[in-house]
């Protein structure tokens, strides 16, 4: 049967070389691909009614005897319209037919066929358009049944794909192999894949089609699970690398001004296991942003540099790795410790420097953006690396930090908000910690949905919080892959904002291809005060 499944389309009836090329662009190739090329949706022509019981927009299946002969309608030029009426005993209802002569002139005066369309009410004729005609419920391999619809190319209809996989379905052996055992689909009450694959594709009923897609979903999920479980199990090879608990973590602690909260302790419990054991730490700590992960990284990394080793971190953006190297520098330079930020905007002597440092070991704490896994960052024995918003990266740029450092420990962190066991599945390779309490002083955020009829509303509050003594910032959000339109965006609110809306009100603007020196201007004179109302592209989040 596997043999059947790997054999090429053209092994089917009606399918030649031709028609093969057609199904290859859609990426078909074998039966097999045939059979797991699932609809993006169906027809339900099981749902049969009257003519008489119709209404406007109801889209049903009518068993009903034509009528009239197929009469032209007169139409604008290059435009073809036909004309037919059938009826049920119940009701008439009007066939028309837009440049498909053949569909209408198949149809017979006198006999019965089954119609599947869209009913409209125009003037209190009832009609459908372009229906979808079939013989009568004698063919119950279309007739009134759940019709799968796939995704299409050029030169290729429904009907073609319909047909091809019925005629592989119809040859599929009953005892295919099922890459699911026994106990399993017991334990778990799924199909088996004969039945889950006929009806994926033609389904009895809803329920049949519910039960079919659970099948194929829980196998997809599962060959997901087991390859990134294999991914992990490739990755762990030993490490050299120990990173334990040491005495001065009790005084770092003192100098952060407030207590860790219980989740802080146990991310950090978690994390310094992973330390001090044989394989490499593989661990994403995710929390609500404010719930202090990079407190949890600064211990972690304190530890790494304690221990000997360098630790370096990677930030999404500029603005948040320089905030980053100023908390970890404010943190740590009284315990004698060198933190560096390296991003591309250093000079070419600046650069320079920090290369030669990083090299010689001279920088403990390395924070930068992309920068930090560039060809030519040498590191002297790097020992933990950290990835900020883990979301933002790809897993290579992930793995090329971590391969600037013989098997180091890595530290991944994200504010992205998804259940527990979604974060497991997609995150595979990686052991979770998640840290669900915020510290006790932090006011709990309140979201309110308002739609354009409140956007005067909405204006009016922002004016009234800042003169009760608050700040705001408006982020527009991203509507282009390439910010252009963000950028656009963002400008047009800021001139409107600054000049009708806010005339009275010191109004900044923040967005991702500002200079440098921009950028921190409006950062440092928001964090001073300077600015009542900052508009902002989704920059703003890091």
């Amino acid at each position: 049967m596997r043999t059947f499944l790997t054999q090429p389309v053209t092994a089917l009836p009606n399918i030649g070389n031709r028609r093969a090329a057609l199904f290859a662009k859609l990426g078909i190739e074998t039966i097999g691909d045939l059979l797991e090329y699932y609809p993006r949706g169906y027809e339900d022509r099981s749902q049969f009614s009257s003519i008489g019981l119709l209404k406007d927009g109801d889209k049903v299946s009518v068993d009903a005897v034509v009528m009239s002969p197929v009469t032209p309608i007169p139409a604008r030029k290059g435009l073809q319209m036909h004309q037919v009426t059938v009826s049920d005993g119940s009701g008439t209802l009007n066939l028309i037919f837009f440049n498909s002569p053949f569909a209408a002139k198949r149809l017979c005066r006198g006999e019965r066929y089954l119609f599947y369309g869209k009913v409209s009410v125009m003037g209190g004729r009832k009609r459908m358009t372009n229906p979808i005609c079939e013989p009568s419920l004698d063919d119950p391999k279309q007739s009134g049944r759940i019709m799968p619809l796939y995704p299409l190319t050029a030169g290729l209809s429904q009907w073609n794909l319909q047909n091809a996989v019925r005629d592989a379905l119809e040859r599929l052996d009953e005892a295919i192999p099922d890459p699911l055992p026994s106990p399993m689909r017991q334990t778990y009450s799924l199909p088996r894949v004969h039945f889950a694959l006929q009806n994926i594709h033609f389904p009895e009923n809803g329920d049949s089609l519910n039960r079919a897609r659970r099948r194929l979903v829980f196998e997809e999920l599962l060959l997901l699970k087991i390859g990134l479980s294999q991914l992990k199990k490739g990755r762990r090879g030993e490490t050299d690398i120990r990173i334990p608990k040491c005495p001065r973590l009790a005084d770092l602690a003192k100098s952060l001004g407030f207590s860790l909260t219980g989740a802080q302790k146990r991310a950090l419990q978690d994390i310094f296991s992973d330390l001090n054991g044989p394989m490499p730490m593989n661990r994403l700590v995710q929390g609500d942003v404010g719930c202090g992960k990079t407190a949890v990284a600064l211990f972690a990394m304190f530890a790494a540099v304690e221990a000997g080793y360098q630790t370096a971190m990677m930030a999404p953006t500029e603005i948040l790795a320089r905030q980053h190297a100023e908390f970890f520098d404010k943190m740590l330079s009284p315990f004698g410790v060198r933190t560096l930020l390296l991003t591309g905007h250093l000079t070419a002597a600046e650069k320079k420097n920090a290369l030669k440092a990083i090299a010689q070991g001279d920088a403990q704490v390395i924070i930068g953006t992309h920068a930090v896994i560039q060809e030519d960052v040498v590191y002297r024995n790097l020992g933990l690396v950290v990835t900020d918003e883990q979301h933002r990266f790809g897993v290579s740029q992930r793995a090329a930090l971590t391969q600037k450092g013989q098997e180091p420990h890595t530290l991944v962190m994200s504010a992205t908000p998804i259940p527990r066991t979604l974060a497991l599945l997609l995150y595979g390779d990686l052991d979770l910690s998640v840290i669900d309490e915020l510290p006790p002083n932090r006011k709990a955020v309140r979201t309110i949905l308002a739609d354009e009829t409140l956007r005067d509303r909405v204006w009016g509050f922002v004016k009234k919080t800042v003169q009760q003594g608050q700040q705001v910032y408006v982020v527009c959000p991203m509507v282009s892959e390439t910010g252009e339109e963000d950028l656009k965006s963002a400008k047009e609110l800021f001139e409107r904002l600054s000049r009708e809306v806010f005339p009275d009100l010191r109004v900044g603007l923040l967005y991702g291809k500002q200079k440098n020196a921009e950028k921190q201007e409006q950062i440092r004179a928001f964090t001073a005060g300077e600015t009542d109302v900052l508009v902002s592209t989704t920059v703003v989040e890091v």
